[in-house]
């Protein structure tokens, strides 16, 4: 019991909660109004490519290392913040 990496299986499995977060994502873009769909296109990658950051996490045992892999984290968290700054300025026009 010594030798499990608990870290690591964590990572894996918030792997699947992205890439699940992702498909679902993608699934019900298809009814909503196009500027959303442009959202949910970036949001679908972006939580593709946070799904692959925490796989590569899990190997290195750090977010930080690559530098390379702290870049594309980064990258990702600023494109959910994007997402939801320009939903909520959508979302708002729409109220008025």
């Amino acid at each position: 019991m010594d030798d499990i990496n608990f870290a690591a299986i964590f990572n894996y499995f918030e792997a699947g909660l992205w890439l699940s977060i992702a498909i679902t994502i993608f699934f019900r873009r298809k009814n909503l109004p196009a500027e959303l769909v442009k959202l949910a296109n970036i949001l679908c990658v972006s939580f593709v490519l946070f799904c692959f950051s925490d796989i590569v996490e899990a190997s290195t045992g750090a977010w930080w290392r690559p530098l390379w892999l702290l870049a594309l984290k980064a990258l990702c968290i600023l494109s959910f913040i994007y997402c939801w700054i320009k939903y909520h300025k959508i979302k708002t026009l729409a109220e008025e």
